[in-house]
């Protein structure tokens, strides 16, 4: 059994990193990059993307196993001056910018060193979307149609690391996902399909589960709502569903249909 010293978690933006600390059985050494989820308690605050300092503090700390969960502050990436001489040459070693090429080759980096870059799914294992519907309606056959169609369009968008989520109404895609989110692509689907839009969210195949899972929260809800939405369909198992309870909660009110799917 693993000891407090021996877990790290690297914490970036969002609500992830304090449900993987609320519910680790230890209490692991925690790095924040930038703003955090209040609630965390942070050891450490990386404000710039200075590796050595990283790697050091874990290293003096006892860590062995490494947790990394939430999102890279975007300014880290395209700021020089949040960078240092060592991450400035590992971004430059890069093919792309995406979180996930980042977070791919960090996991490298943090395997060379000597940690073991953990699975956190095991952790959260009860905010993971299920398999099957899981709110109070079934989507309509309509909507089944929209949703097996969004799936194998996700999945091909996800394969050349474009986006995650497409929105869809009657079979036509009315949004992809770029860098601006999920929630703005449900949004900019929803001023051309109107209400009734369809939103499907998939994780990359062959991805390492290790990191970048996706993820949805009260917010994608909320908007789903603003724009009545009717339904939403997320890849079983490895989609975590923060504020479950509210999501739930909004779903059950506003008629939106859940449902976790595979392939």
């Amino acid at each position: 059994m693993l000891e407090s010293a021996d877990v790290g978690l690297i914490a970036g933006e969002g609500k992830l990193p304090l449900a993987i600390y609320e519910r680790l059985d230890c209490k692991p050494v925690v790095v924040a990059l930038g703003k955090v989820a209040e609630g965390l308690k942070v050891d450490f605050v990386l404000d710039k993307a200075d590796m050595d300092a990283l790697l050091s503090f874990f290293k003096q700390k006892g860590v062995k196993v490494l947790f990394l969960a939430g999102k890279v502050p975007k300014t880290w990436i395209f700021d020089p001056s949040k960078l240092t001489s060592r991450s400035l040459a590992f971004l430059k070693s890069l093919r792309e910018r995406s979180d996930h090429e980042i977070l791919r080759r960090l996991v490298e980096l943090f395997e060379m060193e000597g940690f073991v870059v953990g699975d956190y799914r095991s952790v959260i294992k009860d905010i993971l979307a299920p398999r099957g519907s899981f709110g109070s309606r079934e989507p309509t056959q309509e909507e089944w149609r929209d949703i097996s169609y969004g799936f194998n369009i996700a999945k091909r968008m996800a394969a050349m690391s474009f986006g995650q989520t497409v929105v869809l109404k009657r079979g036509a895609v009315l949004a992809v996902e770029a860098i601006e989110g999920t929630d703005e692509a449900i949004r900019r689907g929803a001023r051309y399909g109107g209400e009734g839009v369809v939103v499907v969210k998939v994780i990359k195949d062959g991805q390492d589960l290790r990191y970048d899972l996706p993820t949805v929260g009260f917010e994608t809800l909320r908007v789903m709502r603003e724009v009545k939405a009717s339904c939403l369909a997320v890849e079983a198992g490895v989609t975590v569903l923060l504020d479950k309870e509210d999501i739930l909660k909004v779903a059950d009110e506003s008629g939106i249909a859940l449902v976790g799917v595979s392939s």
